[in-house]
């Protein structure tokens, strides 16, 4: 497919904007249809999550990047120019880290005592919504922030797709275990499928500004097994620890 679907003047449609939106509405469609079969929302309350997931989509989107441009360039003026052009590992991190605390805020105010079943429905479509996406990064040539030719000269473009079935089996697995009233477990099940996703796929990718190697592997990489060992059990043991004290 074309990079740009329609473009009329200034106005420009391109194939990874619509997979964004596509995605989004996806996304959107499905954390709906699992929270209200988990009893979690009321059918007067579907504005509310509407209202939540694009908050969540929007402070998620621009958390991404101000988070790893000003992590790479600090507070200066060449962070805000490479705001939305900057491609790195931070901006994936930044983008967990700000759409998790906005979700979990909305969910505290609308679902407060079922906060985990509300966590675990919108990661999985969340997880839809990326695999969505990706798809349109494969289809549109913006793997990386790279051309098509650039990236068929470094082997990455594939790797779009093998990202957009990670996800999709982390939605996966994160709705398996719903189904058998496990959130917690859902949660821990999901988000080790995606971080599995990106370290797998990191060692095929284009290198980024945390790919210096640290003892064979790269730092992010590191970071990625480190929230894998956390996900799967850390948080079990902390908590553990903090119940014996």
């Amino acid at each position: 497919m074309p990079e740009t679907l329609i473009q009329w003047g200034f106005f420009k449609v391109s194939t990874l904007g619509v997979f964004i939106l596509g995605g989004f509405i996806f996304g959107y469609w499905l954390s709906m249809r699992l929270l209200h079969a988990r009893g979690v929302i009321t059918s007067s309350e579907r504005l509310r999550v509407f209202d939540a997931a694009l908050y969540t989509f929007v402070i998620g989107l621009l958390g991404a990047h101000l988070w790893a441009a000003v992590s790479i360039f600090g507070f200066s003026r060449a962070a805000w120019e490479g705001l939305w052009t900057v491609q790195s590992p931070l901006v994936f991190m930044g983008g967990l880290i700000t759409g998790y605390a906005t979700w979990r805020y909305f969910g505290r105010r609308i679902a407060p005592e079922k906060v985990p079943v509300w966590l675990a429905c919108g990661f999985a479509g969340a997880m839809g919504a990326l695999a969505v996406g990706k798809v349109g990064q494969y289809l549109g040539g913006a793997s990386f922030g790279k051309t098509a030719s650039v990236l068929a000269v470094h082997g990455t473009f594939a790797l779009e797709i093998i990202q957009a079935a990670g996800f999709a089996c982390a939605a996966y697995l994160t709705i398996a275990f719903l189904k058998k009233d496990n959130p917690v477990l859902a949660l821990r099940a999901g988000a080790s499928s995606m971080l599995l996703t990106y370290l797998v796929t990191s060692f095929f990718s284009v290198p980024g500004p945390l790919s210096t190697p640290r003892a064979v592997l790269g730092l992010d990489q590191w970071l990625e097994i480190f929230a894998i060992v956390l996900v799967l059990g850390g948080s079990r043991w902390m908590q553990k620890k903090r119940g014996k004290s």
